[in-house]
């Protein structure tokens, strides 16, 4: 629980430091280089790099383009994802808002972490909408000839996800449960076997075709760095998954995990009395 709390704290932190960095850009990982992770058995170590990277200015967020995985680098998490007229187009940060052209209209999520989430359908023009569920929407996608989503909420220590199946039945849309996941989702990626790869915050899970699930890799170290997006690449056989300070790469062919910076020079660092302050919780706490 205090590390939830603590984590929680860092997290307002950090929008400090977002506030004054409004730079984008785009870049192909090819060129970027493998930082090294504290083993956790060096606990203090281990905090300083968590403690640094959750203070980063810098989010990545991946995607493919031209058969190329790309970071781009915001100062926020935020949707590129096309948005119908009649909902307010997207903000400087994340809004929670999320949207998907499907036959009929539009499924529109709108989640508000802790303080609530519900999923609706519009019609194409916003005129009629009726809720579907109360579901915290993440992510849409298309999988096994039907739209699906991963949906979940992670808060003060508490951490539940669901795989979610969404069909027109009859006319009206409907959200129904496939699975329950082992946390909250972050971001999902399809392969090219069909197999869904789904980030929670603590964990990488492989969905395959006949929905059974896998452990690839528990606990991921990425807790701290809020995860926001990941990006299959079918030619390498490579997840990338974005979040702050870091590009994760997981080959799963040899469960090999890195993490990927541009340059070392672009990797946040705490100042002296910050770690020193850290080293000194990790002995006291004995975490």
């Amino acid at each position: 629980m205090l590390r939830c709390l603590t984590c929680a704290w860092l997290v307002l932190l950090s929008f400090a430091a977002w506030a004054g960095d409004e730079r984008t850009d785009d870049a192909p990982l090819s060129d970027w280089v493998e930082m090294p992770i504290p083993a956790e058995t060096q606990r203090a170590d281990r905090l300083v790099w968590e403690y640094a990277g959750n203070y980063s200015p810098i989010t990545w967020h991946v995607s493919r383009r031209d058969g190329v995985t790309i970071a781009t680098r915001e100062s926020c998490s935020s949707s590129a994802a096309a948005r119908p007229s009649f909902l307010p187009s997207p903000g400087k940060h994340d809004d929670g808002i999320l949207a998907q052209r499907v036959d009929d209209g539009w499924l529109v999520a709108f989640n508000m972490g802790e303080f609530g989430a519900t999923l609706y359908w519009y019609s194409v023009d916003g005129a009629s909408r009726y809720q579907i569920s109360s579901d915290h929407i993440v992510a849409f996608f298309p999988w096994k000839g039907q739209w699906h989503a991963i949906e979940g909420l992670a808060h003060l220590g508490s951490s539940d996800g669901t795989l979610v199946a969404l069909d027109n039945f009859q006319g009206q849309w409907r959200a129904q449960a496939v699975m329950t996941l082992p946390g909250a989702p972050c971001a999902v990626a399809v392969t090219d076997n069909d197999d869904l790869l789904i980030t929670l915050y603590e964990a990488l899970v492989r969905v395959d075709a006949a929905s059974n699930l896998h452990f690839l890799l528990t606990p991921a170290p990425w807790s701290f760095f809020g995860p926001t997006s990941s990006a299959w690449d079918e030619r390498t056989g490579a997840l990338h998954i974005g979040m702050r300070q870091y590009v994760a790469r997981y080959e799963p062919a040899t469960s090999t995990l890195t993490m990927l910076a541009p340059s070392p020079s672009d990797i946040h660092r705490l100042t002296p009395d910050e770690e020193r302050r850290i080293r000194r919780q990790a002995l006291l706490t004995g975490e």
